[in-house]
């Protein structure tokens, strides 16, 4: 009997496949073999390992790599006749891997983003392919139509070149890239010189100068539409609480998170489970007077401020390969938080080297005119943070729901017997709308049941106090 059959190619793997009788390499060749010997050349087949492949002259093994296991005659025929997909990602199948000559993909997988990634078109190639979903849920469809627009309005700050395919109504977008140029910050900062660091920074300041002179009376997208906080209601990294189109709007959508913070600490503390209503109303009152005295601290006023909401040394792409060989910025990346936000938005979303921020220094230029570093944001700071702190304690990933919270889930069967590593599909990256919830139904996803106690997402006494967070709730 075999001993288990391969999921993905339908073999079994010991009836069929013939064991190759035990053979020695020879240390001494014949003539013809030597003279016609070649090393394996991977310049048309990246990612070939010569160690892992039998070389054979003239029917004579002449690799240390000794035979591997090989398929009957009959199966041989019937894989290319009848083809049996081995990659259900490239559509790989018996066929294609049985061909004579030998075929390797120069596409190879770079990044992965839920249902969406990024291609290599070859080896260290100056182009990558963007496969995405077009749905509202695709956070690289932002980043498409943000580098568009700043391409169009401040030609001179760099980006790659991209051309993008699909239609309106399509349902995945294809997205052919330039490689950016260069070397991330991060990757090579702490080799550079103290003059070559200034030189980077006083480039990206430039640049940044730039974008920011471009302007918006209200909080958006490039296009018009409603913003992803990148600062504050940031749960899932990729802007998660809308902001509306002021700060108004903007700490109405936060409110309920700092509500349901500030609660569950008196709920918690004063056994809340065990209060009247008195009480109960008493907290309700005193954390809204709360809430609203940081809603009342927290900076006002536009215009707002082109930025790019995720301003890090990953996103940042520098090189000396220009005139003056000199190291500048090669390509910024990554612009699918970008939006009109209030000025400092950007500072305090940046990560970069704090020696940065000595070059880049407090110009009222860089920051918004009228403003300064040393003065206005140290006055912001304090306010800003306490709503952020607040907001976080109440709405961050473990205390807040998005869409059916992956609800769904699925697996693939394994990718091979051999290698039995199974996809997994979650109801996320179906395109579905996976919107932030504060407020929500705690018996949809950890109701009073048999279910033991540590296998629930939230314990009791958090399931009670979410009930009760929500009727007060939806009283107001």
């Amino acid at each position: 009997m075999p001993d288990h059959i391969c999921t993905s190619c339908g073999h079994v793997d010991s009836d069929s496949i013939i064991e190759p009788k035990p053979e020695e390499k020879k240390d001494k060749f014949p003539r013809k073999i030597i003279r016609d010997n070649r090393e394996f050349d991977n310049t048309y087949h990246p990612g070939v390992d010569n160690a892992d492949l039998v070389h054979e002259v003239h029917r004579v093994r002449v690799s240390h790599c000794k035979p591997y296991p090989t398929l009957s005659q009959i199966e041989t025929i019937q894989g290319r006749s009848n083809p049996k997909l081995l990659c259900h990602n490239c559509g790989w199948n018996t066929g294609h891997e049985l061909s004579a000559g030998g075929y390797t993909s120069r596409l190879k997988v770079a990044y992965l983003r839920d249902n969406s990634a990024i291609w290599d078109l070859g080896p260290n190639g100056p182009w990558m392919l963007r496969d995405e979903n077009n749905n509202s849920t695709d956070v690289w469809k932002k980043d498409y139509a943000a580098q568009r627009f700043i391409r169009e309005k401040k030609p001179s700050i760099p980006l790659v070149e991209m051309h993008k395919y699909g239609g309106l109504n399509d349902k995945f977008h294809f997205t052919i890239m330039s490689r950016a140029k260069g070397s991330t910050i991060k990757a090579i900062w702490d080799t550079l010189t103290r003059e070559q660091m200034s030189d980077v920074l006083q480039d990206l300041r430039e640049h940044i100068k730039q974008w920011r002179q471009i302007t918006s009376p209200q909080m958006q997208r490039v296009d018009g539409s409603e913003l992803r906080d990148a600062y504050i209601g940031n749960c899932t990294g990729f802007g998660c609480i809308k902001t509306g189109h002021n700060e108004e709007e903007w700490l109405e959508n936060l409110t309920p998170a700092m509500r349901k913070s500030m609660l569950w600490d008196l709920w918690i503390m004063n056994k809340g489970w065990n209060a009247d209503q008195t009480v109960l109303g008493s907290w309700i009152i005193e954390v809204d007077e709360k809430v609203a005295q940081l809603k009342a601290n927290f900076p006002r006023g536009g215009p707002y401020v082109l930025t790019h909401g995720d301003l890090h040394t990953e996103n940042i792409f520098i090189s000396d390969d220009n005139p003056e060989k000199k190291f500048k910025v090669s390509a910024i990346i990554d612009w699918e938080l970008a939006g009109f936000f209030p000025w400092w938005v950007e500072r305090f979303r940046a990560e970069l080297p704090e020696s940065a921020w000595e070059i880049l220094g407090d110009d009222t230029d860089f920051h918004h005119p009228g403003y300064s570093e040393k003065k206005d944001l140290k006055d912001i700071w304090k306010p800003v943070g306490d709503v952020k702190d607040k907001w976080f304690e109440g709405g961050n990933h473990g205390w807040s729901k998005h869409g059916l919270h992956q609800a769904n889930r699925w697996y693939r069967k394994p990718f091979c017997a051999c290698k039995p590593y199974a996809q997994e599909y979650r109801d996320s990256s179906l395109g579905w709308e996976q919107e932030h919830m504060d407020v929500f139904d705690i018996d949809s996803s950890d109701s009073e049941d048999d279910q033991k106690e540590e296998d629930k997402r939230f314990s009791r006494r958090e399931r009670q106090f979410f009930r009760w967070f929500k009727e007060i709730s939806n009283h107001n």
